[in-house]
C-alpha cells in the first residue's frame, strides 16, 4: 500500500452507614465510617451523636456498642451521659469509691445541644467475627426507671481480608482501527543551524553545523529510501534574532530559509 508522507523541519531555533434510627428517650445517630479486619485485629471507627437536651437532669442514657453474629455476640466498652444531677451523683461515687461500674469507652455530661462522639478502638480478631454486624444497644436510667430501646444498627458486616491472594483474571479486547485508502502520516526533524550575524549562507562548517545539517539529511533519507512512500512535500520554517528592523530581519528569515 503506497503510504504520503510530509516532513517538518525546523530549521534554528462511611463503607458509610447512616442509621436514622432514633429512640424515643434520645435522639442518636450512628455513622459508621471503617469496621474492617486488619491482620489480627478489627479495627472499629464510628460517628455517634446523641440530642442531649432530651436526657433530662436526674436521667442517664448509657450507649453500648455490641458485635454480634448468629453464634455469639460480644459487648465492647459503653459511652455514659449523664443529665446534670446525674453527673454530680457520678462524680461522687467515684470520689467515695463507693461505684463499681462497667467498663466504660466515655463517661461526659450531656451538653443542651448534640454530643458529638467519635467512637474508635481495635480488638483482637476472632473467627466468628468474620459474619458479625455491629449494633448499638440504647438503656436510658432515671428516676428508678429503666428502659432499653432497640438496637441502632451501625454496620451490617465487617469488612473481612480475603481467604487467598486475589487472582488478576485479565479480559483481552481488539481493536480493529478503520481501513486507510491513502495512509496519511508526517515525519517530523528538528535542526538549528548557526548563521553568522545577518547572514544567510549556510556554512557546513560553522559551530555545529555539521551536525545539525546530519539530522536533516538523515530524516529526509528516512522517507525518500522507502518505496512505499510518496513525498508530498517538506515545510521549513527559519528565524532571526530580535537585532535590527522587522523588514531587514523578515528578509533574512526568508532567505534562510531558502
Amino acid at each position: 500500500m503506497k503510504k504520503t508522507m510530509k516532513i517538518y523541519m525546523m530549521a534554528a531555533a462511611l463503607l458509610a452507614v447512616v442509621s436514622p434510627a432514633i429512640l424515643a428517650q434520645a435522639p442518636v445517630k450512628v455513622v459508621s465510617n471503617e469496621l474492617r479486619q486488619k491482620g489480627n485485629e478489627l479495627v472499629i471507627d464510628a460517628v455517634i451523636t446523641v440530642d442531649g437536651s432530651q436526657i433530662k437532669s436526674r436521667e442517664n442514657l448509657s450507649l453500648t456498642p455490641v458485635l454480634e453474629s448468629a453464634s455469639q455476640k460480644e459487648g465492647l466498652p459503653s459511652i455514659l451521659l449523664n443529665g446534670r444531677i446525674s453527673q454530680k451523683v457520678y462524680d461522687r461515687e467515684i470520689a467515695l469509691n463507693n461505684l463499681q461500674d462497667e467498663p466504660r469507652f466515655l463517661v461526659v455530661q450531656a451538653g443542651k445541644g448534640n454530643s458529638v462522639i467519635n467512637y474508635k478502638m481495635t480488638v483482637p480478631f476472632e473467627a466468628w467475627m468474620k459474619d458479625a454486624r455491629f449494633v448499638l444497644v440504647p438503656n436510658m436510667c432515671g428516676c428508678g426507671k429503666e428502659a432499653q430501646g432497640a438496637p441502632l444498627l451501625i454496620a451490617d458486616k465487617v469488612v473481612t481480608r480475603p481467604d487467598k491472594r486475589y487472582e488478576v483474571q485479565p479480559t483481552l479486547a481488539y481493536i480493529s482501527p478503520e481501513a486507510e485508502t491513502v495512509k496519511h502520516r508526517a515525519e517530523v526533524g528538528t535542526a538549528y543551524l548557526d548563521f553568522q550575524v545577518g547572514k544567510y549562507a549556510i556554512l557546513p562548517d560553522f559551530r555545529n553545523n555539521a551536525v545539525e545539517l546530519a539530522k536533516i539529511d538523515n530524516t529526509i533519507s528516512t522517507v525518500v529510501n522507502d518505496k512505499n512512500i510518496t513525498l508530498e512535500g517538506i515545510i521549513l520554517k527559519g528565524f532571526a534574532s530580535p537585532e535590527g528592523s522587522y523588514k531587514s530581519n523578515t528578509v533574512l528569515a526568508g532567505n534562510r530559509v531558502k
